[in-house]
């Protein structure tokens, strides 16, 4: 990049610090626009985002574009860190739930991992960082069309106050007892929010 663009050492470091940068304005959004959208919604959205990134990354003219780009993939990376946990561990059943949350941050290292070789593969390829780049777009690709197809949270769901949608979904994950299970999750929300309440004052 630095050769490329004619750019000081700074320079290219402040590109790469894009990404932890968007990081923290992604896990923001997700606080605050995770309960109002929906954890599924959100997910698919931040694979969008990653997609745009990556892809305008890759095909970057110049540093001011490249920089731009890697801080809406920050914020792609942020929201999903945030809230695909989240999701994880409201719809996997109880016996599950743990080993699925614990998976997915394994996930995350092999991630990380792959984008190593995939960089020492490119390593002494022509442009090979804008592969190296705009080739994100394709886990991302597949990251949103595989969410679309689950359902939502139910928690989110009796939250928006939609209990009969929950417990279909409930029911569909194998829950022997959708409606009880809707009466359990509607009484810790009540908790939550009283409890809350109570901090305020």
């Amino acid at each position: 990049i630095e050769p490329d663009f004619g750019i000081s050492g700074f320079a290219s470091g402040a590109v790469v610090g894009a990404v932890p940068l968007g990081a923290v304005s992604g896990s923001w959004v997700s606080s605050k626009y995770g309960d109002k959208f929906g954890r599924k919604r959100l997910i698919i959205a931040s694979a969008i985002i990653f997609i745009v990134g990556a892809v305008t990354s890759g095909l970057a003219p110049e540093e001011y574009t490249l920089f731009v780009s890697r801080l809406v993939i920050g914020v792609a990376i942020g929201v999903a860190s945030a809230v695909a946990p989240v999701y994880i561990s409201e719809v996997a059943p109880p016996d599950r739930r743990g080993s699925l949350v614990t998976f997915f941050q394994l996930a995350v290292t092999i991630g990380i991992l792959v984008a190593y070789l995939v960089g020492l593969a490119f390593a002494d390829v022509t442009d090979g960082w804008r592969w190296m780049l705009g080739l994100g777009a394709i886990p991302a690709l597949a990251l949103a069309a595989g969410v679309s197809y689950l359902p939502q949270s139910p928690r989110w769901l009796v939250k928006q106050h939609r209990r009969h949608e929950a417990a279909s979904v409930l029911r569909a994950l194998g829950n022997d007892e959708p409606d009880t299970l809707v009466r359990e999750i509607g009484e810790s929300l009540h908790e939550e929010t009283v409890s809350a309440d109570e901090r305020l004052f």
